[in-house]
């Protein structure tokens, strides 16, 4: 699988999952944690303005779901999700710069 397709195959599990929320970007990135272990970091940006949001009672599963969606050498990265409004992304990106 390649970074490409593993990447794509994530957003769709992510979005399809949240698909009553505004997701403004999934972010895949392959990287390795602290013990050398293969992962993925994903980053789902969301509206979260005037309320709107993810829908909490979705997050569970959300890794299961992802895990048996990928193959191959894909398929032996846990993928570490994080949740991110769009506002707090803004003010990351600042911060940062």
């Amino acid at each position: 699988m390649s970074d490409k397709n593993f990447a794509s195959v994530i957003e769709g599990v992510v979005r399809e999952r949240f698909s009553g929320s505004v997701i403004d970007l999934v972010d895949v990135r392959p990287d390795e944690d602290s013990d050398g272990d293969r992962i993925f970091r994903v980053t789902v940006v969301f509206d979260g303005a005037n309320g709107a949001g993810i829908d909490p009672g979705k997050v569970p599963g959300l890794v299961r779901l992802i895990r048996s969606s990928l193959e191959g050498e894909a398929a032996d990265r846990f993928p570490l999700v994080r949740f991110i409004s769009r506002h707090d992304a803004v003010k990351l990106k600042l911060a940062s710069a």
